[in-house]
């Protein structure tokens, strides 16, 4: 049975974020470029310690949320409602109540409004969300995308992989969490709020019609799995995709069947959220050859203002 849903607050008051304010926050975020950080399952799944909370203040969304890898909190905001106004106001009450005057994961959409002598605006790389052309990733077609295309078709070529992908009628949750265990296995540091979070995740999966899991079997076995969800304006993001690695060229192969899938459906980009300044997480997705970021800030107030 679905939660009842609830409306978040005006600000300064906050309410966690639990499943009942879903619809509360989708009606902001529905409106503009799906920038992962707002995204209300990433939202949800990430709120391990159960500290997020969010607000709205000139209807714009007001987060609160813990950081990805630090111990710290990260203070953010989306909107195109009185942003120079807004941001203000955020800024003024986290000094007051003795936070760090920052906002942090601040999107394109709000910086692009805000007046540059009043706020010193900074480019947060690490936080940029990679957007892939559907089509591309469904063809992988041309010399930009060779080795990948050769992964993929060797494993497609032994005819011992299918690619299936489950609605929230079926059951995949312990087959995904067979594979995580696994996985963990192969990885010298495996962050224990990664796994948290996909718990979270997967415990919401049958409320949602708009969340897919895809499941990549090899001899019958699961071998991988990618969960995402499908938005408005043709997006899907991608939130967590896992694949064990002593299968050659399997996570090229669930990759390209799922683009084929989605993009069968009408969906054009494909967001793969961010890298957190990861090495091995950069090579991987530059690798897939991004059209385009979504671009995200930091954001202070000039000294003298």
């Amino acid at each position: 049975m679905s939660s009842k849903q609830i409306e978040l607050p005006e600000f300064p008051e906050f309410r966690p974020i639990k499943f009942e304010v879903k619809d509360s926050i989708e009606r902001v975020t529905h409106r503009l470029p799906p920038y992962s950080d707002f995204n209300f399952n990433s939202l949800h799944s990430w709120n391990v310690d159960g500290k997020s909370s969010a607000s709205l203040l000139n209807d714009n969304l007001v987060i609160s949320m813990a950081d990805y890898q630090a111990e710290d909190t990260i203070n953010s905001i989306i909107g195109t409602n009185n942003t120079n106004e807004t941001v203000f106001v955020l800024l003024d009450y986290l000094e007051q109540n003795g936070h760090d005057p920052v906002l942090r994961l601040v999107a394109e959409t709000v910086v692009s409004q805000l007046d540059g002598d009043i706020y010193d605006i900074q480019e947060d790389r690490d936080s940029f969300d990679y957007i892939y052309n559907m089509e591309d990733m469904s063809n992988l077609s041309g010399k930009k995308f060779k080795s990948k295309r050769r992964s993929a078709q060797k494993c497609r070529d032994s005819n011992r992989v299918e690619v299936v992908t489950y609605n929230k009628s079926e059951r995949i949750e312990n087959g995904v969490f067979s594979v995580v265990a696994k996985w963990k296995l192969f990885k010298t540091s495996v962050p224990q709020d990664e796994l948290d979070a996909i718990t979270r995740m997967l415990k919401r999966f049958n409320e949602q019609d708009s969340v897919i899991i895809t499941g990549v079997y090899f001899d019958d076995e699961l071998a991988g799995f990618s969960i995402d969800e499908k938005l408005p304006d043709n997006y899907v993001q991608s939130h967590y995709s896992k694949t064990l690695p002593f299968y050659n060229g399997i996570s090229e192969y669930l990759n390209q069947e799922l683009a084929k899938k989605l993009h069968s459906e009408g969906y054009e980009h494909w967001n793969w959220e961010q890298d957190l300044g990861i090495e091995g997480l950069r090579a991987m997705k530059e690798g897939y050859k991004p059209v385009r970021f979504l671009k995200k800030y930091s954001v202070t107030r000039r000294k003298d203002c």
